[in-house]
């Protein structure tokens, strides 16, 4: 079984998901109070099961947590379309500046609060209609990321992107909680130890926010 979280850890985890509750809220200010449950609810989710030893299947066979299962979960998250030809041009120079990798998924998933539902929709028809002239041709799906519509899609979220992100002044600070809180659900009391938890949040962001500028003017 995963380690129980200390008491230091406990109520850091709980600051966490209180803070990523009251940023749902603000971010989603028209929404219904049943929807921004159910928003709330999907965005805890994670950092609820850390305050609990996890069920049996989602350790390996010593009791100790699989890191390949962890790797595909870093993977799904990253599924959805939009956020994946959000990420095209920034995962590699990330992963090059050794920003945390648990950061990654954190970045293509903000793509859906930074841009709205409706201008979501739209990127994810564009995407949908590329990945079916794709298929037809029999082109794999990064051969569509990488091809001359794929990289113009992913520069127009880019854009938008950064000019919406300029628009809100605490924006940073509140990506940053995000940040921090998937360091919390995804690496070791001992990762964590080992680390200086804000330095290496300032860094990712930093990184992250210069790739933005840099790709989309």
């Amino acid at each position: 079984m995963t380690k129980p979280l200390n008491q230091a850890g406990f109520l850091k985890a709980r600051k966490s998901i209180i803070e990523k509750i009251l940023d749902v809220a603000r971010r989603n200010q028209d929404l219904a109070d049943e929807e921004l449950l159910q928003i709330a609810e999907k965005e805890t989710k994670g950092m609820f099961d850390l305050l609990q030893p996890p069920p049996h299947s989602a350790t390996g066979p010593s009791g100790s947590a699989d890191p390949k299962r962890n790797l595909r979960r870093g993977k799904e998250s990253r599924a959805e379309h939009v956020g994946r030809f959000f990420l095209n041009l920034m995962e590699e120079p990330l992963r090059n500046a050794e920003v945390e990798q648990t950061f990654i998924p954190v970045f293509a998933e903000s793509v859906y609060s930074m841009l709205g539902q409706e201008d979501y929709e739209k990127f994810s028809k564009k995407i949908d209609q590329l990945l079916s002239f794709a298929k037809e041709k029999n082109f794999t799906y990064e051969q569509a990321l990488d091809s001359k519509p794929g990289k113009g899609i992913t520069q127009s979220i880019m854009t938008m992107y950064r000019d919406e992100m300029a628009k809100y002044n605490k924006f940073g600070d509140r990506l940053k909680i995000k940040l921090e809180a998937a360091m919390m659900e995804n690496m070791t009391e001992d990762q964590l130890a080992s680390l200086n938890i804000q330095d290496t949040i300032d860094k990712g962001y930093a990184e992250f926010e210069k790739l933005i500028n840099q790709a989309a003017s």
